[in-house]
Order: structure tokens, then C-alpha cells, then sequence
């Protein structure tokens, strides 16, 4: 482990005892990663890119994810720094729908406006695809069944490869399962999610 695996791991300890100034230690701790795991979601969501920023995001996941601390039962799950990340990017993740419910809703700003300086990043065919109302719509939808739709266990593999960019390896690693179950199980959701969005599947 790194040191600040084990700086990490050390708050992760103390947050499970109950010591009241580990909540806080542990955010601090892991801030670098955690800034770099929101500028990697971030991303993901293109709808939400022309009118919001990942640092604005970051800060307001950090709020929410002390928020997701102080409760009792988070407390007794988390026991290593991997839980804490999965919790961590699940908060990114429900920061980053919500700020694009709120923008694209019945009375978002973004809902019937386009946003800064978007039409002049659109001068070729793949930032034209990017910025389509129909494709965008259908990365809303993906997101949305990811949140909803998965159960836990399905929710963590989809998180570590696609929200937290690890490779099949590394995510095999994490989760002490075999690179070749991984494989398929990760083959299955993007068939399920192939087959639920048809037409608006939006991986290139």
C-alpha cells in the first residue's frame, strides 16, 4: 500500500471505532484522489459539462459524502479504503444526476438554452455527436438506470470500470474475483444496457 493508502486505511480505522475527528481526517486524506475521481465522472456527463465545472462538483460532493458518513449504518460497513471509494464515487456520481435533473427539469436553465459557448465547440462531426439533444438524452437514461435499476454488487463493478476508469485487471484486483468472471460480468451489463437503450446506446 501507499502511504496515503495507509493514511487512508488508518481514518477508514479510527471512522469504524467511532473517533470523532475521523470523518473529517479521512476526507482530507483522500481529497487528491477524490478530486481526481470527480474530474474522471465528470466526463461521463456530457449534458452536464457546458454549465458546471468538476471543482463546483467536487465541492458539492464532498458535502454530501460527509453528509453519507455521519450515518450510523455507513459507519458499520466501511472497513477498508476500498469501501470508502465505492461509497465516495457513488456520491459523485448522485451529485453529478442530480446537478443534471436540476439543469435539464421542466425549469432548468439548460432545458431550453443553449449553453455558453457551445456552439463554437462544435466544429467538427464528433463534437457535433457530443453535443446532440438525442444522444445526450440517452447518456441522462444510462446514468439514471445505473443509479436505480443496479443491484449493489452490479452498481461496484460498473463503478470501478467505467466511473473510476480502472482497468479489467485492476478492478479484478480490488474486488478478489477472476479476471475472466469480471470479464463476463462486465460483457453482461453492457448487453443489458445495450438492449434496454436500442438505438440510443451512447458508447462509440
Amino acid at each position: 500500500m501507499s502511504e496515503s493508502s495507509i493514511a487512508v486505511q488508518n481514518c477508514v480505522d479510527r471512522f469504524r471505532k467511532g473517533d470523532v475527528d475521523a470523518r473529517d481526517d479521512l476526507i482530507r486524506s483522500a481529497q487528491i484522489r477524490l478530486r481526481i475521481l470527480t474530474r474522471q465522472m465528470f466526463r461521463r456527463f456530457p449534458r452536464v459539462r457546458p454549465w458546471a465545472d468538476s471543482s463546483e462538483v467536487f465541492q458539492l460532493a464532498l458535502i454530501r459524502l460527509a453528509r453519507a458518513l455521519d450515518n450510523a449504518s455507513v459507519r458499520q460497513r466501511m472497513s477498508t479504503t476500498q469501501d470508502f471509494y465505492r461509497l465516495s464515487a457513488s456520491t459523485i456520481r448522485r451529485e453529478l444526476i442530480d446537478l443534471a435533473r436540476k439543469l435539464f427539469g421542466p425549469r432548468g436553465i439548460a432545458t431550453n438554452q443553449i449553453a455558453p459557448g457551445l456552439l463554437e465547440s462544435i466544429p467538427d462531426v464528433q463534437s457535433r455527436k457530443s453535443s446532440d439533444p438525442f444522444r445526450l438524452a440517452s447518456w441522462a437514461e444510462l446514468h439514471r438506470q445505473i443509479d436505480e435499476e443496479l443491484n449493489e454488487d452490479e452498481r461496484i463493478v460498473w463503478d470501478l470500470i467505467y466511473y473510476q476508469g480502472l482497468k479489467l485487471s485492476e478492478a479484478a484486483e480490488q474486488l478478489k474475483m477472476p479476471l475472466r468472471q469480471l470479464r463476463g460480468r462486465w460483457q453482461q451489463l453492457r448487453v443489458r444496457f445495450r438492449e434496454s437503450l436500442g438505438d440510443q446506446w451512447p458508447f462509440d
